[in-house]
């Protein structure tokens, strides 16, 4: 398994494009994370830590992470049933410590839009 990931700059995830919006869901029926496909075959996931904080990493590819062990007890749930569009914005909150534990995140293509908040 990894270390822990690390925060990455935010302002750097505007304008990409989304392909895929998927739930990473433990068998038991508890979501470990939230992926966001991008079409350069990278990914944005979003991660409650197990400090509580919420960990947003880009990773190179779209597989899952090493961190949600074990692999084979994880499963893609999609949450969007089309091409959900550009990352329009992703804006963090932090908590009483500095660290971030919340975000927002806006995706969208021409008519319409996604807001997914994340606490």
């Amino acid at each position: 398994m990894s270390s822990k990931p690390g925060d990455h700059d935010f302002s750097a995830f505007r304008g990409l494009e989304a392909t895929a919006v998927d739930e990473l869901v433990h068998e038991g029926g508890a979501v470990g994370a939230l992926q966001i496909v991008l079409a350069d075959g990278s990914s944005v996931v979003l991660t409650v830590w197990t400090d509580w904080t919420l960990r947003i990493e880009r990773m190179p590819g779209s597989g899952m992470p090493d961190y949600l062990w074990p692999p084979e007890a994880f499963f893609r749930r999609p949450i969007l049933a089309k091409t959900p569009g550009e990352l329009r914005s992703l804006v963090t909150g932090v908590n009483e410590v500095g660290e971030t534990s919340s975000a927002d995140l806006e995706i969208g293509s021409f008519g319409g839009a996604l807001l997914i908040t994340a606490t």
